[in-house]
């Protein structure tokens, strides 16, 4: 697994490629947890190059989103392959995340929700 990660206006960019599973996901939870270090609390994953996620690598995602919702922010999935879609749909966690098909449309909906909060 390989995990890419860029800063952007405050809001983190990351994009994951091979498989988030049990061998792997401690990478991911550390890029989690920079990002709480670093005050930051908006993510972007994008998932189009992720071939295989296991239960383990569900959880971390999961588990980064509600940290970053702690936090007032949001973790975003961008670019979801179907099999991965497949997957959260029959975890039922398919409702807790927020798809987009790229990081414009989840950039917007970022910015739409700061204007939402006082």
């Amino acid at each position: 697994m390989e995990i890419q990660v860029i800063e952007k206006e405050g809001i983190v960019f990351m994009s994951i490629s091979g498989e988030l599973d049990m061998y792997n996901v401690s990478v991911f939870r550390e890029e989690i947890d920079k990002i709480i270090q670093t005050h930051k609390s908006h993510a972007i994953v994008n998932l189009s190059r992720l071939s295989y996620i296991d239960s383990s690598g569900i959880s971390a995602l999961f588990n980064g989103m509600r940290a970053l919702q702690n936090l007032k922010g949001d973790l975003q999935l961008i670019q979801v392959p179907d099999s991965i879609h497949k997957a959260l749909t029959m975890m039922r966690l398919s409702g807790y995340f927020q798809f987009f098909e790229d990081e414009n449309e989840a950039v917007l909906y970022f910015q739409n929700e700061k204007k939402k909060k006082p």
